[in-house]
């Protein structure tokens, strides 16, 4: 079990770090975009027919920015989601490990219990099958008594 906590923790690790790659690149992307409204903004002599198409491009780069952070979020979303059913996974078969453990120590209660009802039953009948008349003489039976139950 604790070796599948730790596989659990090293792929969450694994899947951060996947994560985490994409960082530079939504950064860079950002930098980029924020240039190119510099760029397209700085300019005071543009006209109308420029105007019009900063604005397009504008949004543009808000639609592209507002895909790529709907796509990171599904990403993160989608990795959680395989973490959390993998790990639902583990735990339900811990359970059923544990549960197993509990019939298996139950069975092997039982069994020494019986063991030791046989042991008993055993030894009851090798005192009753002891002869009670030990010797027969001259035609008169005699029976032991016991003398230390007395």
């Amino acid at each position: 079990m604790k070796g599948r906590v730790s596989f659990m923790e090293t792929e969450i690790g694994g899947l951060k770090a996947q994560l985490f790659a994409y960082a530079p690149a939504i950064d860079s992307l950002r930098d980029n975009i924020a240039s190119l409204e510099h760029n397209v903004l700085s300019p005071p002599e543009l006209n109308v027919a420029d105007n019009q198409e900063q604005k397009n491009l504008q949004t543009r780069m808000k639609a592209v920015e507002k895909v790529v952070i709907e796509e990171k979020k599904k990403l993160v979303m989608q990795k959680s989601l395989n973490t959390n059913i993998k790990l639902d996974a583990v735990l339900k078969e811990f359970e059923e490990l544990k549960s197993n453990y509990r019939v298996s120590l139950k069975k092997d209660k039982q069994m020494a219990e019986m063991e030791l009802r046989d042991e008993l039953v055993d030894k009851l009948k090798l005192q009753k099958t002891k002869p009670e008349i030990s010797e027969v003489r001259n035609g008169i039976l005699t029976k032991d008594i016991p003398l230390d139950l007395v």
